[in-house]
């Protein structure tokens, strides 16, 4: 069995996979061109960095695993993934992500944007200030993000309500978590103080919140954005910010990524923008480390993957 390595391992990692399958060939691409020179005879690889870009000469591909959480951009080579099982990472990255979503809503809920904004004795001034303690909020994708975030907010005091696209209550959702499924979460928009987005990019959650779910939502409602940025209409979003219709917005996703120097969204007051970052940049030792120790001893075993992605459904 020859695997591929799209990143260059620590000593103690790269052993830690040897014991893992034992017999089998490890290489690690340090570049492009290296990469396509090994990928026709790699069976695994671990690893994003160059998969998009050597899968057509990846011949031999039986299993890939994935050092992202999000798929829509691996899962775009369609049909060249025939006959190759996928895993992500799901759930490494949980935590820390449902942090960033939760200070994008207390910093909005405390108006901290428009305080770095403010001059001299204006600075001084008072603003009128929120909480999100006692309020409402609702929590679209309830993967393991959601999740996370869905039992940050609870802890605050807010009444959570989750949506999910499939009908039951998934495990490890916190008992004080409403879950509905389905369209059901549109009839929660008008009384959630609090929109909290974290979907994956799939064929159903395109532009899922547009413009008319912001005329049904609650009048100064927060939004916060920590999935996919394809999953919210950015216009629709402009719209409802400069029209004040809801209270304001927080966007660590956008459909265009880098976002484009000359985008409105850069310069919209009660906008604010982090460069998608909710899972931050790491150095050595990764935290998917264990994971796919894992799952390569799992592979050479021949034990169910941890994390097998459903192509069709983009997760």
């Amino acid at each position: 069995m020859k695997v591929l390595l799209f990143y260059p391992p620590g000593e103690g990692h790269l052993e830690k996979l040897r014991l893992a399958a034992p017999g089998a060939e490890i290489a690690s691409a340090g570049d492009e061109d290296q990469a396509r020179l090994l990928a026709p005879q790699a069976e695994v690889i671990l690893g994003n960095r160059y998969f998009l870009q050597t899968l057509p000469q990846a011949g031999r591909l039986r299993w890939f695993q994935s050092n992202s959480v999000g798929m829509d951009r691996l899962l775009s080579a369609g049909g060249r993934l025939t006959g190759v099982t996928v895993t992500s990472a799901k759930g490494v990255y949980d935590r820390e992500m449902a942090e960033h979503g939760l200070a994008m809503a207390l910093a909005l809920a405390r108006r901290l944007h428009l305080f770095r904004d403010r001059q001299g004795n204006k600075s001084w001034s008072p603003l009128e200030l929120g909480t999100l303690a006692d309020g409402k909020a609702l929590v679209l994708g309830y993967g393991g993000v959601g999740r996370s975030l869905a039992r940050l907010l609870a802890d605050l005091g807010m009444e959570v309500t989750a949506a999910r696209r499939r009908a039951g209550i998934p495990d490890g959702s916190d008992p004080r978590v409403r879950v509905v499924w389905g369209d059901a979460w549109r009839r929660e928009l008008d009384v959630a103080d609090l929109l909290a987005m974290a979907l994956p990019l799939t064929p159903d959650t395109g532009n899922m919140v547009e413009s008319t779910a912001f005329e049904a939502m609650k009048p100064g409602a927060l939004v916060v954005n920590i999935g996919r940025g394809g999953t919210l209409e950015e216009a629709s979003l402009l719209r409802a910010l400069r029209s004040g219709r809801i209270g304001g917005a927080a966007l660590d996703v956008f459909g265009s990524e880098p976002l484009p120097v000359d985008s409105p969204l850069w310069s919209e007051t009660n906008l604010l923008v982090t460069p998608h970052v909710a899972r931050s940049r790491e150095r050595p030792p990764y935290r998917w480390e264990p994971l796919f120790e894992d799952n390569l001893r799992r592979y050479a075993s021949g034990l169910p993957l941890l994390n097998v992605v459903d192509v069709e459904a983009g997760y």
